[in-house]
Parts: structure tokens; sequence; C-alpha cells
């Protein structure tokens, strides 16, 4: 799946603080076939002793051992991708005679289908199937093919996409004047299943309703926000984005 350049946020920490006049005051940051059946065909057997006619011998199967191959599971990739909600289909080619028995597993658990997850089989093909994938769909899965002569195992990755947590907080204060304050906070502890880009910074007076961009590419846990008014109270709020 090619991810999305859009941005996607999540919830924000705010902090209020009140603007004073102390320039000095400092806090410190802390694949398959079925089985051959051989069927003999003759005239029926007469008994000497009564003349009548010998119970018939039912054909049966026989096993085709010569034709027999060992199972492999033939995997392109290790990690498949998804946004959040959309659905992803895993088709993982099988050989083997007989059929292989396939069976797959998640984070070392055996895969419980439901109607967003289902696993479909043939002869010559594996199928995972997720729909409206979620966060829970993410996770490392293994399958396994087994037959008479033999066992194949591979892995694979799903990794789903989606908005990032909000960054850890409190936010604190690590240091303010009267026009300036500078500020830092904690990353989020869930990144979305993948690198977060930067973080958006607003700020806005507390009588007003209005947000105004602080900053919208820091990519680090702090910033120091500047051209504040004196004697006024201020709002902070931070959001963590990534291109999930």
């Amino acid at each position: 799946m090619e991810a999305s350049n859009r941005k996607v946020t999540d919830t924000a920490h705010t902090l209020n603080i009140n603007m004073t006049l102390d320039t000095d005051a400092a806090l410190t940051p802390e694949e398959s076939q079925s089985p051959l059946t051989v069927i003999v065909q003759g005239q029926p057997a007469i008994s000497a002793e009564t003349g009548e006619l010998n119970p018939k011998i039912q054909p049966g199967p026989v096993a085709d051992k010569g034709n027999a191959v060992e199972p492999k599971l033939q995997i392109t990739f290790g990690t498949f991708t998804v946004k959040n909600g959309e659905d992803l289909k895993v088709e993982i080619p099988v050989i083997g005679h007989p059929a292989p028995k396939i069976e797959w597993k998640k984070d070392g658990q055996a895969v419980k289908e439901t109607s967003r997850l289902e696993v479909a089989n043939t002869p010559s093909l594996t199928v995972l199937h997720i729909r409206r994938a979620a966060r829970e769909h993410s996770g490392q899965y293994s399958v396994t093919a087994c037959n008479g002569s033999g066992k194949h195992s591979g892995e694979i990755a799903v990794v789903v996409f989606e908005k990032p947590g909000p960054p850890t907080g409190p936010v604190r204060i690590d240091e303010i004047s009267s026009d300036y304050v500078i500020i830092s906070w904690g990353p989020p502890e869930y990144a979305g299943g993948c690198q977060l880009d930067n973080y958006m910074v607003e700020k806005r007076e507390t009588l007003s309703t209005e947000w105004q961009t602080v900053s919208a590419t820091t990519v680090r846990t702090t910033i120091k926000v500047t051209k504040l008014k004196t004697g006024n109270e201020y709002q902070f709020r931070v959001f963590a984005e990534n291109s999930g």
C-alpha cells in the first residue's frame, strides 16, 4: 500500500501561562493433485467346487508416493502495509503433493477468524484477508504448509498506518521571561505504525477562541515561543504528525 502524503494528527496537551515581567525566572527541564485410484477389471472368478461366483474384491486407493512433493510457500514480500480502515489481501502461492495443510498464526497464537479477518486456502494458494484494518491487525504472522513429505514455514509482518497518539504530557515550562517562553513535551507512546514527521505547536490568549500556529515543522520536543505580550495569559497545545 502506498502511504498518503497527508498529515495525520491527534489530540494535544495544553498549557496555560501567565506572562510576567520577571526576566530572571527560569525552570530546569527534565501447489497439488488428488491421490490416484487404480481399478483392475476382468472376468468374475468362479469357484471350482461350488460353481458360484467368488465375492468381488473392491478396488482401493493406491498412494502415489512416486509423485510426492514437499510443500513450499512462495513468499515474495516480508512486510505488508495498509492504512487504517482499508482492506489488505495477502496471497501466497503454495506448492506440494498431496495438497499441504495450511496453518496461520499471529504473534505465536493460532489466527482467530472474524468478520474482518479471514483465511482461505486452495491446493495452490493461501490467502490472508483483512477488512477495515485496525491497530489490532498489526503484528507478526507465520504460515506453515505441511503434508506427508515435509513441512515449510514462513513469516510476514503486517503494519497498519494510523494517526499517532498525543505527545506525552504534561507540557513543561523550561524557561520563562517577559516576552518569551521555552516549553517541552515527550513523544507519543504510539507513533501510528510509522515514523513521526513533526510536531505542530499552537497558542492562544486565554480570552480568545482563536488558535494561532507557532510552528508546524518542529521536529524536536521543545520550542521557544517569542513575541508574547507582557501581562497576558497564554494557552499552548501540541500535536504529533506522521505521513500514515
